[in-house]
């Protein structure tokens, strides 16, 4: 299952109100935890929903602006974005393998609070079973910061920024066709800077949109913890 803390959570247009992340390398070190519902029996054979949790690994990202347009007066601001994404394994169900992604985004700012994010990443698992497992993850959502300007925030908070996602994942080798798509539901709070280091909270209600995606999984859970360096 496609997690928002995976695709993107934490690189957003119009995250902090302003355009600091478009200029420079941004070091991402993230820590989602997951926890999936689907369909299962029980040991009579009855029907019982199956719950698994754990964290997704540790994952480390690094990107950075290689094109950006900004409109004379400032509304639109488009910026496309080079990423490289390592995850270490956390050796619970929900993640066993090393994967490495390399990762494009295009980041699209309308105002000050109004941002949509295309991301596609080549997923590659090194200790899959099937080995060398290859996805295409791909995903589109919306955001609106809500920050300062709009309702007053503690000093503690820059902003509070709702999320709605669809995410999708296409098996590319081993003989598996398979392509799921997920939708997600939800927010992101960004915390005041601590020194260099910027952290951010978000949660996310995960659902199935195709059929593949209802296989897996009835409804999820993503939680994350994100720094930036």
């Amino acid at each position: 299952m496609v997690s928002p803390g995976r695709i993107g959570i934490a690189y957003r247009s119009g995250d902090r109100g302003d355009r600091t992340d478009f200029f420079g390398t941004t070091i991402e070190v993230e820590a989602p935890w997951e926890t999936d519902t689907a369909a299962g029996t029980d040991p009579a054979g009855f029907p019982e929903d199956q719950r698994v949790s754990g964290m997704a690994g540790i994952q480390i990202a690094a990107r950075h602006p290689v094109w950006q347009y900004v409109s004379p007066d400032g509304i639109f601001d488009n910026t496309l974005v080079a990423g490289f994404e390592v995850g270490i394994p956390s050796n619970t169900p929900i993640q066993r393998d090393v994967e490495l992604v390399p990762q494009i985004f295009d980041l699209l700012r309308v105002g000050n609070h109004f941002g949509f994010q295309l991301h596609v990443g080549y997923s590659t698992l090194i200790g899959s079973d099937p080995t060398n497992q290859k996805t295409l993850e791909y995903a589109g959502d919306f955001s609106y910061s809500i920050d300062s300007s709009i309702v007053r925030l503690p000093n503690e908070l820059i902003a509070i920024v709702p999320i709605i996602e669809i995410a999708g994942e296409r098996a590319l080798n081993n003989w598996d066709e398979s392509d799921n798509l997920s939708g997600v539901l939800g927010v992101r709070f960004n915390l005041a800077p601590m020194g260099r280091v910027a952290p951010r909270l978000g949660i996310g209600y995960v659902l199935p949109i195709d059929q593949q995606a209802r296989k897996n999984f009835h409804w999820g859970v993503i939680t994350s913890l994100v720094f930036d360096l």
